[in-house]
C-alpha cells in the first residue's frame, strides 16, 4: 500500500481539501530496477503563498540503491550524491545547495565490523570544492547489547566542543541515567574508539593520496 496523494484536512492551516502532498512511482519508467521505488514527491510549503513546492527527484543505481537526489524549492535547488560499500553502508553523502548563497557539505561515514555506524564527520564550503578546515563531528559507542554506551558530538576543533553523552539502562532496555558521571571524566575515546580526530585526517590524506596516484597513472 502507498499513499500517492495527500489532502489537506485542516480548516486553519492552507485551504481545505488542496493538495499538500503527492508522489511518483517508477513503475512507467520501464526500467525494472525503478519498479515499486519512489521516484519523485512533491511537498507544499506552507510559507503564505499557497502555490510553493518543494519538488525531489531520485535516482537509482543499478543495485536498486539511492545514488542521487535533487530538490528545487522556491528559493533555489539541492543535489545530493551517495556512495556505498559493498554492504550497502553509506559511506560519503555529498550536498550542494544552489540559492541566494552556494552551499557544500560533505559528510563521511564511519561503521563497525557489525554495521554500527560509529561516527561521522562533515565538512562544509561555500562551494563543492572549497571545504573549510572545520566541520561537524559525531561519534558513538556501544556495548553488546547494541546500546549506545556514550555518544560526542562536536566541532572537529578541538576547542569548540559541543557536548559529551553517556547512557545508562535498565535490564529491560531503557535509558535511566544520562550523564550521571563527573562531566571532564569522560574521555573522548568513550565516544567511539575508532572513531577519532586522527581518522579524520588520515581519511583526507588518504583521498588526496589517491588523486596524486590517479594523476601519476593519467600521465603514464
Amino acid at each position: 500500500m502507498r499513499l500517492q496523494t495527500g489532502i489537506n484536512p485542516s480548516t486553519s492551516h492552507g485551504s481545505p481539501g488542496s493538495k499538500i502532498l503527492e508522489y511518483g512511482y517508477g513503475e512507467g519508467t520501464n526500467e525494472p530496477i525503478n519498479i515499486g521505488k519512489m521516484m519523485w514527491s512533491d511537498a507544499k510549503v506552507l510559507d503564505g503563498t499557497g502555490n510553493n513546492f518543494v519538488n525531489t527527484k531520485f535516482a537509482y543505481g543499478p543495485y536498486g540503491r539511492v545514488e542521487g537526489q535533487y530538490e528545487t524549492h522556491p528559493l533555489g535547488f539541492d543535489n545530493y550524491k551517495f556512495d556505498y560499500n559493498l554492504a550497502d553502508w553509506l559511506k560519503v553523502e555529498e550536498r550542494t545547495h544552489y540559492g541566494p548563497k552556494t552551499l557544500a557539505l560533505r559528510t563521511t561515514h564511519k561503521y563497525d565490523g557489525f554495521g554500527r555506524e560509529t561516527g561521522y564527520f562533515m565538512f562544509a564550503g561555500p562551494g563543492p570544492r572549497d571545504f573549510m578546515p572545520d566541520g561537524f563531528i559525531l561519534g558513538r559507542s556501544y556495548n553488546i547489547k547494541d546500546q549506545v554506551n556514550a555518544k560526542y558530538y562536536g566541532s572537529l576543533d578541538a576547542f569548540s566542543a559541543l557536548d559529551k553523552v553517556k547512557l545508562k539502562y535498565n535490564v529491560r532496555g531503557w535509558v535511566t541515567d544520562m550523564n550521571d558521571i563527573v562531566y571532564d571524566e569522560l574521555q573522548f575515546d568513550d565516544c567511539g574508539t575508532a572513531f577519532d580526530l586522527r581518522a579524520c585526517w588520515d581519511f583526507h590524506a588518504e583521498a588526496e593520496n589517491e588523486q596524486i596516484l590517479s594523476q601519476s597513472r593519467q600521465i603514464l
